[in-house]
């Protein structure tokens, strides 16, 4: 296993940690902190036209890879990010989506928060829509909760042409009983570009 852009201090504490584990699966784990050094024990395990071009190989990016594995003939891209959301605080997707006139987009949000999050997306300055993602509890037999995971739709089909913003606030509903147990603030952003049909 190769752990590549590890931090400079997990790097120099991979010394000691490494002494706690069994010594067979120590001898299989590499830590790279410097780029170079990794992609060149990377390439000496992977072929170069094996490695995406993400990842200074030669080999079709991960997001293409992604769109032709999906079944949908309309999909034409993706577009992914995992977005943190501090407690009472703010976020917004890394980069305004370009949707031209021929697409449209879905936008879905997955998240195994115990505090959802109020998500917004705009076209320009109009407001197109606004949901909350959150988790559901459910009671187990024995009168505990648990956290299920969600997936929640923001938009179903959003039509070009414009530039689509997506912001996104934290709720701070977690229960106080569960606030310091329980994840927290995590939502993956996907959002599905397709072809217009007809």
């Amino acid at each position: 296993m190769l752990i590549m852009n590890a931090p400079a201090f997990f790097s120099m504490s991979w010394g000691l940690i490494r002494k706690f584990i069994d010594p067979r699966t120590a001898q299989r784990i590499q830590v790279f902190s410097n780029t170079t050094k990794a992609m060149a024990a990377l390439r000496k395990l992977v072929e170069e036209d094996e490695i995406p071009v993400d990842y200074g190989g030669t080999n079709i990016s991960i997001k293409e890879a992604f769109v032709r594995e999906a079944s949908d003939p309309l999909l034409k891209r993706q577009e992914i990010e995992v977005l943190y959301v501090k407690r009472k605080g703010k976020t917004t997707f890394p980069r305004e989506l370009t949707l031209n006139t021929n697409e449209c987009m879905e936008i879905r949000v997955f998240t195994r928060s115990s505090s959802g999050a109020s998500v917004s997306v705009k076209v320009g300055n109009k407001l197109i829509g606004k949901v909350n993602a959150k988790c559901t509890w459910a009671q187990s037999d024995d009168g505990t909760s648990t956290l299920l995971p969600q997936s929640t739709s923001v938009v179903s089909t959003l039509e070009g042409p414009g530039k689509v913003v997506i912001e996104m606030e934290d709720l701070d509903d977690t229960p106080s009983d569960r606030k310091a147990k329980l994840p927290r603030g995590y939502f993956l952003v996907v959002c599905n570009v397709r072809s217009k049909e007809g």
